[in-house]
C-alpha cells in the first residue's frame, strides 16, 4: 500500500494572506501567543500545514495548505 505521500491529492486547497504592515520576528513570538495560536491549533485540527513567514517592518504572510490524499 502506498504511504500517504506518495497518494497524489484528490483536492488541495491554500490560503494565503499577506500583508505590508510592521510585522513581527518569529524567533521572539512565545508560541502560545494567543493569535497565532489559534491559527496554529485550527490548521493542525485540520491536517492542514502551516507556514508564517515576518520580518519587523517587512509584513507577514500566512500560508494554510490543505490536501486530500485519494
Amino acid at each position: 500500500m502506498p504511504s500517504d505521500v506518495d497518494r497524489k491529492p484528490a483536492h488541495r486547497v491554500e490560503l494565503r494572506v499577506s500583508g505590508e504592515g510592521r510585522g513581527f520576528d518569529p524567533t521572539t513570538v512565545q508560541p502560545d501567543h494567543h493569535g497565532l495560536s489559534i491559527i496554529r491549533k485550527h490548521a493542525s485540527a485540520t491536517g492542514a500545514d502551516l507556514t508564517i513567514e515576518s520580518q519587523p517592518d517587512q509584513g507577514t504572510e500566512i500560508v494554510v495548505m490543505w490536501e486530500e490524499r485519494q
